[in-house]
C-alpha cells in the first residue's frame, strides 16, 4: 500500500489576520483614502488629533471638546487618551505597569507638596505625563489606616 495524504474535509480554516485598529475607526474617507474620524459629540472632523475613551474606545472626542470639558455624560477627562493621526497614543494614561518605585514615591511626594496641581506633579515626577500621574494615583491602593483616620476626622468635624 502506498502512502496517501489525507485532506480534512469540511469548511476551510479561517484566515488569520491582524486585529482591527480601533483607533482608526471613522466615518468615510478623506484625501488619499485616509479614514476621516469625527467627534462623537460635535461631529467635527478630528482625524489628525483626537481623544479616545479608555473604557469605550469607539467614543471619540475632538481636542476642543476635551479642553472645554464638555464631555459625554458619565465620563471624565481622566478616561480619555490623546491619539495622533497615525493612531499612536501620545499620552498613554492607561500605562501603569512601567512605573518604578522611585517614580511612585516622587508622585506621592509631589501630591503632598502640590496637591491636585497635576501639571506640577508631573513636572516633579519628571518622566510621566499629567494623565499618567492621575491614572497611576487613582489605581494606587489606599491603606485602611488612612481611611480610618479620614473617617475619624470627618466624624469629629461633623460634631463641632
Amino acid at each position: 500500500a502506498g502512502s496517501e495524504t489525507l485532506l480534512a474535509s469540511g469548511p476551510p480554516a479561517p484566515q488569520l489576520g491582524s486585529r482591527p485598529n480601533i483607533f482608526a475607526g471613522g466615518s468615510g474617507e478623506g484625501q488619499g483614502g485616509q479614514q476621516v474620524i469625527r467627534c462623537t459629540v460635535t461631529g467635527e472632523e478630528c482625524t489628525r488629533e483626537r481623544y479616545h475613551c479608555l473604557s469605550k474606545p469607539e467614543l471619540v472626542i475632538s481636542p476642543a471638546v476635551y479642553e472645554s470639558g464638555n464631555l459625554p455624560s458619565g465620563h471624565s477627562a481622566v478616561e480619555f487618551v490623546r491619539v495622533a493621526g497615525d493612531g499612536v497614543k501620545t499620552e498613554p494614561a492607561e500605562a501603569v505597569s512601567d512605573w518604578t518605585e522611585t517614580e511612585t514615591l516622587r508622585l506621592l511626594e509631589a501630591l503632598e507638596q502640590y496637591g491636585e496641581d497635576w501639571v506640577q506633579v508631573a513636572l516633579q515626577v519628571g518622566s510621566k505625563t499629567k494623565e499618567q500621574c492621575i491614572m497611576h494615583f487613582l489605581r494606587l491602593p489606599i491603606e485602611d489606616r488612612y481611611l480610618d483616620e479620614q473617617e475619624t476626622e470627618w466624624n469629629s468635624a461633623g460634631r463641632k
